[in-house]
């Protein structure tokens, strides 16, 4: 099952990571997804801007394995750090 979101908001600090799995949607292509403070394990994402959804690490990103979709950087790419449709603080 996909759960497909417009919107979604979850909330984490340095010393309180959430945590999300599952296959997620966001049918809307125009969207730039970045999260923070946030651990992935066994999620599929989809939809969203181009290339994927983004886990920022310098912000308590954490790849527990087995995800598709995601992409764990240090920072946002240049150009993708206006118009976040999920930020998750």
């Amino acid at each position: 099952m996909v759960l497909s979101v417009n919107t979604l908001s979850i909330s984490g600090t340095i010393t309180n990571n959430n945590y999300i799995q599952g296959n997620w949607n966001q049918p809307n292509n125009n969207v730039y997804l970045s999260f923070s403070y946030l651990g992935v394990k066994n999620s599929n994402v989809t939809g969203g801007l181009s290339p994927g959804w983004y886990a920022l690490t310098t912000n308590g990103g954490r790849d527990y394995g087995n995800n598709l979709g995601w992409i764990f950087v240090v920072a946002a790419p240049a150009g993708n750090t206006s118009g976040n449709f999920f930020l998750i603080f």
